[in-house]
């Protein structure tokens, strides 16, 4: 969907899953789980285009009867924002490897607006890290650039309680 005055579509968001047991959930130390946030395109053809924002974190949920046991990661980032003025470079996609804010796009002249950078969100709840997407920038004369797409979350729900995903 492009926002007002953007020229190019945000990044896809990174949808949801749901991990559920009756016994137990262990995820180990090299395991990764990850909905990451797509970055936006950048611009091209024309001066003074504007990017749409990033992607938003997707959702993580995990239900067992006992506390799952999560040595690896959860991670859901949320991707960057494209640059914005007349020939710039894409936001990163949401990382799902390490903990790092997904960067901005580049401009390609001094007028136009480096993208913003992704929202973090990993581990249950986001405890172990939670920031959010940074907002759009105003173009000197150039293009803007859309906000960063936000953490998305990661919730761990034990005992027997029926939880769904709506």
């Amino acid at each position: 969907m492009l926002r007002r005055g953007a020229q190019q579509a945000g990044g896809g968001g990174g949808g949801a899953f749901e991990i559920s047991a009756s016994g137990t959930i262990t995820i180990g130390a090299a395991g990764v789980l990850s909905a990451a946030g797509g970055g936006s395109p950048g611009t091209a053809g024309g001066s003074d285009l504007s990017s749409g924002g990033g992607g938003s974190g997707g959702g993580i949920l995990l239900v067992a009867a006992s506390t799952p046991t999560l040595s690896g990661a959860a991670r859901v980032h949320g991707g960057g924002s494209g640059g914005g003025s007349d020939t710039t470079t894409a936001g990163q996609n949401g990382h799902s490897a390490d903990n790092t804010a997904a960067t901005g796009g580049t401009s390609s002249d001094g007028a136009g607006a480096h993208g913003a950078a992704g929202g973090l969100c990993a581990g249950a709840a986001c405890a172990v890290v939670s920031q959010p997407g940074v907002a759009g920038v105003h173009g000197g004369g150039g293009g803007n650039s859309g906000g960063g797409g936000g953490g998305g979350r990661v919730q761990v729900t034990t005992g027997t309680t029926t939880t769904s995903c709506n």
